[in-house]
């Protein structure tokens, strides 16, 4: 049960109009919290016992019946939280008596409420759930008020414990700040509250899984015609590695993406996960291999180029070829997109043309694939040997 007072003159300093503040000492669970009634009064005119102005000053009877109406706002806001099954939180009742928004959701609701209304692909609300989930488990009855520098530490820590990795951990972040900005773009909370200016997470560099050109030569030979699942994800993957384009972009193109111009072929599309515009000469690349691959699928009769198959499914499959072809990698679908621009960076291709092919939004996204220990620095060792 909350405990609700009214105290003047806490500090035991007065105004110099012989004034001082009469406030509201809350206590909950042993904590307390002071909440100012904006009253200032001079030392005889309160009585602490009554918890009252007194008649000495000549607007009493106003002043009593403000504090009235402030205790009925505390007490129907505690009323609320009980009845809601909340938890009491002394933040929450800071701004009550200012008359400022006291939401019932707390910040845990207002997450998943986001994500119920936010249209955004199935994927990234899946993403976006986990962040929720590893919140919940931290504190399931998060406040709005409680989001502060102190909180973000507690649950970086908690999300060490848990053995999350530093970048693991800086993505939980990045979906934690991406919730707080949308809570004070709709009033939930204060500009001022906003925590991530003096609290920042670090990232440690990560190595790119990428297949070399022998490696890709050993995939590509493996013999998988009697083996249906495993040859689509091996197509999928090759196919991915020939043109440069993720999983979501592979698997959602239709005969319309494919297009003859001079007859070349092309791949026109805009990619799902940054929104770009993309133009892929797909006749050209890799000697045509990813169109022969399309030319195989593309007389099927269905909506998309290729048959439906899910990321994991395909993942799985990778591992078995990856192991066929006695390649020591562990293979996911996505190194296919990071051997088609180590490759071709390898074999000489200007950073400008790969970053085009990729549809990356700056250089410094491409020159990531630069390999400078791999084939790139013996090739230019040889161009020196030779001259």
């Amino acid at each position: 049960m909350l405990e609700i007072k009214l105290v003047h003159n806490r500090k035991k300093l007065l105004k110099k109009n012989g004034t001082a503040l009469i406030q509201w000492q809350l206590k909950y669970a042993g904590r307390y919290k002071h909440v100012s009634t904006k009253i200032n009064v001079a030392p005889d005119q309160f009585d602490p016992d009554k918890e009252e102005v007194t008649a000495k000053h000549h607007k009493a009877r106003l002043l009593n019946r403000v504090l009235r109406d402030q205790r009925d706002k505390i007490e129907d806001l505690e009323y609320q939280i009980i009845q809601g099954g909340g938890k009491i939180r002394l933040s929450l009742f800071e701004g009550v008596l200012e008359g400022k928004k006291v939401s019932r959701m707390n910040f845990i609701d207002f997450c998943i409420h986001e994500l119920e209304v936010e249209d955004i692909k199935a994927s990234t609300k899946k993403e976006q759930m986990v962040f929720v989930n590893k919140l919940k488990a931290y504190d399931p009855h998060v406040t709005f008020a409680d989001i502060d520098v102190t909180f973000c530490q507690g649950f970086h820590s908690f999300l060490k414990r848990k053995g999350l990795g530093i970048n693991t951990i800086g993505k939980e972040f990045k979906n934690f700040r991406k919730f707080v900005n949308r809570a004070i773009d709709k009033d939930f909370m204060d500009i001022n509250q906003y925590p991530f200016r003096n609290f920042k997470i670090g990232s440690a560099p990560t190595k790119k899984l990428y297949l070399t050109q022998e490696e890709l030569t050993l995939f590509e030979s493996v013999d998988l015609e009697d083996f249906d699942d495993l040859q689509l994800s091996q197509d999928l993957y090759l196919f991915s590695c020939y043109t440069g384009l993720r999983f979501s972009d592979v698997t959602a193109l239709t005969s319309g993406n494919l297009v003859q111009r001079e007859r070349e072929w092309y791949l026109e599309l805009r990619m799902q996960k940054t929104n770009t515009d993309v133009v892929i000469p797909v006749g050209e690349l890799f000697d045509g291999k990813g169109l022969a691959i399309l030319r195989r699928y593309r007389s099927m009769n269905r909506e998309t180029l290729f048959p439906g198959i899910t990321n994991q499914y395909a993942n799985r499959c990778l591992k078995v070829i990856g192991k066929m072809a006695g390649i020591k990698k562990n293979i996911t679908f996505h190194s296919s997109r990071h051997t088609f621009g180590t490759v071709l960076l390898n074999k000489g291709l200007p950073k400008e043309s790969v970053q085009a092919l990729m549809g990356h939004s700056s250089l410094y996204q491409t020159e990531q694939y630069v390999q400078m220990l791999g084939t790139t620095i013996v090739n230019q060792l040889r161009s020196l040997r030779v001259a």
